[in-house]
């Protein structure tokens, strides 16, 4: 499919198409294996097939939803292409104006992805609105101490902790600005405590709430597969 006209020719107009592949079956060079390598620790090992949009300077953007046809393929091309569009259109404002253009610009950028990768982008929104009324950096901030709390829990595990666990996720979940994703990350994380707490329908009812926020998440299907097991 990504060697048809009807994908590469839309596909190169915004994107110049580079193939990755992680494929352990397939003999690299030296050189092709250091720059996979390199690759990886900015774009991880995402299932195939999977289409990832980047800038110019190989900052990634958006990833694909795994389609198998063409035709959202090129919907997500159409996107990515537009967010690079606006970019740069909002380079030509300045103050608040511009860091309004630039957050338009990014709003449908996962933003742990702007915080991880993006931190010029970050600098140049801040620059043009110290007083963040757009509410810009609130949100980088509560990303990263999801992010933060996330990665900290197995320690907290490790030191039994299980109370300050539950306590720490309670409190992010009260704070407002959460996304969809962080929400079900730290409700997930709440699940395991009560089912390490043998409190089962607790985790059952935190469960549900998990999943009736997005259904098609990737969390959601882990927790349907935990609702199997616990019930």
């Amino acid at each position: 499919m990504f060697s048809k006209d009807a994908f590469t020719q839309p596909a190169t107009e915004s994107f110049v198409l580079l193939r990755l592949n992680y494929s352990s079956r397939i003999d690299v060079s030296d050189k092709q294996a250091k720059a996979l390598e390199e690759a990886n620790e900015i774009y991880g090992y995402p299932p195939l097939p999977t289409l990832l949009y980047a800038d110019s300077k190989g900052r990634p953007l958006m990833a694909s939803k795994n389609e198998t046809t063409v035709a959202p393929w090129l919907k997500e091309i159409s996107t990515a292409a537009k967010i690079l569009s606006d970019l740069k259109k909002a380079q030509t404002q300045e103050g608040l104006e511009k860091s309004k253009a630039l957050y338009e610009a990014v709003k449908s950028v996962d933003i742990s992805t702007i915080r991880v990768h993006h931190a010029e982008l970050i600098a140049m929104i801040k620059a043009g609105d110290p007083e963040d009324t757009l509410g810009f950096a609130k949100m980088v901030a509560l990303d990263k101490a999801v992010t933060d709390f996330a990665e900290n829990v197995d320690t907290l595990y490790e030191e039994g902790k299980l109370d300050q666990i539950l306590s720490d996720a309670e409190g992010l979940l009260k704070k407002d600005g959460l996304n969809p994703s962080q929400k079900q990350t730290l409700l997930f994380i709440k699940a395991n405590v009560f089912y390490e707490n043998k409190d089962t329908a607790k985790a059952l009812t935190t469960l549900n709430e998990l999943i009736s926020i997005d259904p098609k998440s990737d969390l959601a299907s882990e927790a349907q597969a935990a609702k199997k097991e616990l019930e």
